[in-house]
């Protein structure tokens, strides 16, 4: 299970945050599953020519 969202600024670079959980859908009998959180900031790049 995953949630994501982001933010775009004005110069079209964003901002995002993801929050996971990931687990064996209970396959084995122990499960303690990893919990995560990413922190994004992608800059637009720009291959025009000049």
């Amino acid at each position: 299970m995953e949630l994501g969202m982001a933010y775009q600024f004005a110069n079209q670079s964003r901002l995002g945050l993801k929050i996971a959980h990931i687990s064996n859908a209970k396959i084995h009998q122990e499960d303690p599953g990893e919990d995560e959180i990413l922190v994004t900031y992608a800059v637009p790049l720009s291959f025009e020519d000049r």
